[in-house]
């Protein structure tokens, strides 16, 4: 299905080279959060990442298991702030 103003998209560690998830992400109506390494802008190598910082809502930089605390409080605030707006809470893998 698609996703809603009520959902979040989560995306963690990618190139986007595989699925393009920056083009996906930029045209959802879901609240969407990168968690990469780093910037794309950094990265100048040949076969650079296809996602960009710009594509998503929030941007987190660093490695996910120094970040992971970052994440999760992020979406909790956006889950709440959906709450307060009426959607319901919930979570999907």
């Amino acid at each position: 299905g698609k996703l809603t103003s009520k959902d979040i998209l989560l995306v963690i560690g990618t190139s986007g080279k595989v699925v393009d998830i920056g083009s996906i992400a930029a045209k959802t109506a879901a609240t969407t959060i990168l968690s990469n390494l780093e910037s794309s802008q950094e990265l100048s190598m040949p076969g650079a990442p296809c996602v960009e910082d710009r594509q998503f809502n929030h941007v987190i930089h660093g490695r996910a298991i120094e970040t992971a605390g970052e994440i999760e409080s992020l979406v909790h605030r956006i889950m709440q702030r959906n709450a307060r707006r009426g959607a319901p809470l919930r979570a999907s893998a």
